[in-house]
């Protein structure tokens, strides 16, 4: 059943119920083949291309590392030379302040 429809300068038909396509046997065996060569080769890749590693990466991380502790070693050394710095002048203060007394004793 066609309808037709009237605008303006000229008539247009409109099918009330479109007919569905069909496709034969061969076409469809056609298509999947494509499908396949088209499948076996590699995507092209999309965005940003990947940064490319530096080798020394590695080997870099592993010297801050090094070097982050070695830091750590140096910071606890110098605190335990600064508290001997202290012990010894404790020392000799004492030391000093127990002369005195035993000068001014006598």
């Amino acid at each position: 059943m066609k309808k037709v429809i009237n605008l303006g300068s000229g008539e247009v038909q409109v099918l009330q119920c479109p007919k569905r396509r069909r496709f034969s046997a061969d076409y469809k065996l056609k298509i999947l083949a494509e499908a396949e060569t088209l499948n076996a080769l590699e995507p092209a890749r999309t965005g940003p291309r990947p940064k490319e590693r530096n080798p020394l990466e590695g080997r870099v991380k592993e010297l801050e590392k090094e070097k982050k502790a070695l830091e750590g070693k140096l910071k606890r050394a110098e605190w335990l030379l600064e508290i001997a710095k202290k012990g010894a002048e404790l020392m000799e203060q004492m030391a000093l302040g127990h002369q005195l007394e035993t000068d001014d004793s006598g």
